[in-house]
């Protein structure tokens, strides 16, 4: 997957069903999502998250929040109620011209739109916290590194990020051990390369994984301290699901 199909895909899942290419429930594929329930899945996976900081007592201090990979604001939106100002950013203007939209009566919130494959439109020490759900498993690795080393750079002194990643296939998933298959095939790239040349594929979602080893490296090469990196037991599918939580010194 290239970048550039990367940002076609998710400008046409945007404007075709917006709401599921965020929270893709197969009950709700078609436009079926109640906004007011679909928000309210925000509400719960923020505030779970911030209890969950809470009982382990690492502080979060509740000056600007950034949601990475913010979509329509679905945790955006509700982070605002936690924070002093919460900020969304996006790879897709149809997301952020529809989140900005949908939440235009908040004056605590801010959408950003990011075609870009770093974060350099975001200063340095900007943000106390930074979460990511079911954003990083949708793009290759090289892609999800790129921004994962943006991180650091942007939390200020003390910020703390909380992000979940798909980290490798489950085996035990047939989905999982035909990708993992794929993956060790020595052919498999000279074949998706001349599928590229000869059948363009139409934007779609895709899954991909991140190796923890190397998040791991990324974080610590940051100097950051690594709090946790723990199963998410939320996420099922054919790759194995990690949520990894790191501090700024």
């Amino acid at each position: 997957m290239s970048f550039n199909y990367l940002k076609q895909s998710w400008e046409t899942l945007a404007r075709t069903d917006a709401m599921w290419a965020v929270l893709s429930d197969d009950e709700k594929k078609g436009g079926r999502w109640n906004p007011a329930e679909f928000f309210e899945t925000g509400r719960k996976d923020v505030h779970n998250i911030l209890e969950r900081l809470d009982h382990w007592k690492i502080p979060v201090h509740r000056g600007r929040a950034l949601d990475f990979g913010c979509g329509l604001g679905r945790l955006t939106n509700a982070l605002a109620s936690h924070f002093k100002s919460a900020d969304g950013v996006d790879i897709s203007s149809e997301m952020i011209s529809r989140a900005t939209e949908l939440h235009r009566a908040s004056t605590n919130l801010r959408f950003i739109h990011n075609p870009h494959r770093d974060l350099s439109q975001l200063a340095d020490n900007s943000y106390d916290f930074l979460v990511s759900l079911i954003t990083l498993q949708h793009m290759p690795e090289r892609i999800s590194l790129g921004y994962l080393r943006e991180f650091p750079r942007i939390l200020s002194s003390g910020g703390v990020a909380y992000f979940q990643v798909s980290s490798f296939p489950d085996a035990a998933n047939p989905a999982g051990r035909a990708k993992l298959q794929r993956d060790r095939d020595l052919t498999t790239p000279l074949y998706r390369a001349v599928r590229k040349m000869v059948a363009p594929r139409p934007p779609r979602m895709e899954s991909h994984y991140c190796r923890l080893s190397r998040i791991c490296s990324l974080l610590e090469q940051a100097n950051t301290r690594i709090i946790a990196v723990l199963p998410d037991e939320a996420f099922v599918g054919p790759l194995v699901s990690h949520v990894v939580i790191f501090r700024k010194p």
